[in-house]
Formats: C-alpha cells, sequence, structure tokens
C-alpha cells in the first residue's frame, strides 16, 4: 500500500494493482478535533487521487472517527468530491460505534450527487469483513 496523505486525523493509502483507495481515520489522541476544513482537505486529497487513478474500490475505515459529517458538508462532498470518483465501483465503510458519526456517514451517502452515481454502499463492523466483500 503506498500512504499519499497523512494527518493528524486520517489517512489516504492505495494499491493501484487492486485499484483500491483507502481512508482511514486515525485513533483520536485528544489534542484537537478535526475541523470542516481538515475534512474538507482530506476529501480534496482523496477525491483527486480517485479521479487521476481511477480506482474502482473504495474502503472507508471510520471505527475512530470522532467527527460527524453534517449536512452542510454532506451537500459540499455531493457537489465538490463525488464527481471526481465515479470510477468507484464498490464501496464498503467500517462503521465508528459513534451513533453520530456513523448517521452523518449514512446520511451523506444518500445525498443526491452521491446515491444516483453509485451503487449502494456497504457497512461492515470489521475491516477484514469489508475487504473480503471488495474482492468477493
Amino acid at each position: 500500500m503506498n500512504r499519499f496523505y497523512d494527518s493528524e486525523f486520517a489517512f489516504l493509502e492505495e494499491d493501484l494493482e487492486k485499484s483500491l483507495v483507502c481512508y482511514i481515520y486515525k485513533v483520536y489522541e485528544g489534542k484537537n478535533l478535526m475541523t470542516d476544513e481538515d475534512y474538507k482537505q482530506s476529501m480534496r486529497v482523496y477525491g483527486e487521487q480517485v479521479f487521476t487513478n481511477k480506482h474502482t474500490k473504495l474502503l472507508v475505515n471510520t471505527i475512530h472517527s470522532q467527527f460527524s459529517i453534517v449536512p452542510a458538508l454532506q451537500e459540499w462532498t455531493a457537489i465538490e468530491i463525488a464527481p471526481l470518483t465515479i470510477s468507484l465501483q464498490r464501496m464498503a465503510f467500517v462503521m465508528s460505534p459513534d451513533i453520530f458519526s456513523q448517521v452523518s456517514l449514512e446520511q451523506m451517502m444518500e445525498e443526491d450527487g452521491i446515491a444516483k452515481n453509485y451503487s449502494a454502499p456497504r457497512y461492515f463492523e470489521t475491516e477484514e469483513a469489508a475487504l473480503k466483500w471488495l474482492f468477493e
């Protein structure tokens, strides 16, 4: 895996041979909270990388996420990022036990700009189960 983005809150990796991109939230260290701008920055990098490399599989691990994607950011993601990632055919999400993070992610995936362009994402409790589904 090639790590192409790393911040205090998340990192992004890709495997070009497997056409896989991963967005992984880091364990919260209790220093700073992720801001809307932190989220936008990581999403811009993710979107550009998927657009450039035409990835077909996405794994998002939100187990350690402490960030809720508010409606304005859900809409921003649908408008600004979704058009860059239309090559994605399978999306697997490992869900955070934090109910607010979980609900905000599910709501974002239902935004018109996202839902109409992709087949339904699948949600998992473990990264192993998500990867198994992505490659079956």
